[in-house]
């Protein structure tokens, strides 16, 4: 296949998890990406600056805009409406799980050969997901998927996620599983930069639930250990070692990284890191902006295991 043959597009690009992971597999950016995000469209420009850029919504996009019809759609509608973490289920979370359907509008225009999706795996479970998947059916596509959770192939962080492939080739569609013999875990404080410290901990700063963590840390994992810091995990006082992958990084500061008398979360750079992106990935926003994004964004590495397994054949 020629390079014009991986002619792709990323919808609900973010900061450009699926986008580097494409570059990463192919050699070659993806040619469009669209996101509604400014911020987030700032960022993915600014790695990805061969890639025009739409700051737009799904819904009502113009797929002409795009110039030819990509080959490959690369997708990660909204995950709120679907993980848990949403808390209580309120009426945008039903509008943010449909946006899957916007991908389906536009593939249904571009009918490209191949559509990748990532999202959380309560996707599978969505009440409108078989329709979803109809519909794709309906335009010809094949569709199967796997869940995969990154530690499992060796990254610090257990990610677990839904792929879903859809083609309309001849082609067989090669999805990853879970390694027979999985590689040793990679423990978090492969990542963490324990230079950085961190403010001294104190009950004022973090709170007497995050102090009663911290004690309990203490004994069972010494003077270094990370503590999720809100949701359920954090109810139940648990704590996390550092010599194994931790959980699903998100939006929040959700994990308290303790380093001796000394705490803080984790950085944006460590999140990056978690999330497979290079070091010198540049990132648009304030703080909060970056945290977002990196919390939102597709697993680069897992990314390219799962490209290279579908589209592998023609590399």
């Amino acid at each position: 296949m020629t390079l014009t043959g991986f002619r792709a597009a990323d919808l609900f690009a973010g900061a450009g998890g699926w986008s580097t992971a494409f570059r990463r597999v192919t050699g070659v950016s993806p040619v469009a990406a669209v996101n509604h995000w400014p911020v987030a469209v700032a960022t993915h420009q600014a790695n990805h600056p061969k890639t025009k850029h739409f700051c737009a919504s799904l819904h009502g996009f113009d797929p002409r805009l795009v110039g030819a019809p990509p080959k490959i759609v690369l997708a990660s509608p909204s995950c709120t409406g679907h993980t848990p973490a949403r808390g209580k289920d309120r009426p945008q979370h039903d509008e943010a799980r449909a946006t899957a359907h916007a991908v389906v509008d536009l593939v249904e225009f571009w009918l490209p050969d191949w559509l990748l999706v990532e999202n959380v795996v309560p996707m599978l479970q969505w009440s409108r997901y078989p329709a979803w998947k109809l519909d794709l059916e309906c335009l010809g596509y094949r569709v199967c998927h796997t869940v995969l959770d990154a530690a499992d192939f060796g990254f610090p962080q257990h990610r677990k996620r839904v792929y879903i492939a859809a083609t309309r080739t001849s082609d067989a569609i090669r999805l990853p599983t879970m390694p027979l013999f999985a590689p040793r875990q990679t423990p978090v404080s492969s990542i963490i930069d324990w230079s950085n410290p961190g403010p001294a901990i104190s009950e004022e700063r973090f709170g007497a639930i995050t102090m009663a963590q911290i004690a309990a840390g203490r004994v069972a994992y010494g003077s270094r250990f990370m503590c999720p810091y809100y949701g359920s995990q954090r109810a139940q006082s648990a704590t996390c070692s550092v010599d194994k992958p931790c959980g699903a990084v998100t939006t929040h500061d959700r994990y308290l990284v303790v380093n001796g008398e000394h705490a803080r979360f984790l950085t944006v750079r460590e999140l990056m890191n978690l999330q497979g992106f290079p070091p010198d990935y540049i990132l648009c926003g304030d703080l909060p902006d970056q945290k977002k994004m990196a919390g939102n964004a597709v697993h680069v590495g897992m990314g390219e295991i799962v490209i290279r397994a579908v589209l592998g054949h023609l590399l």
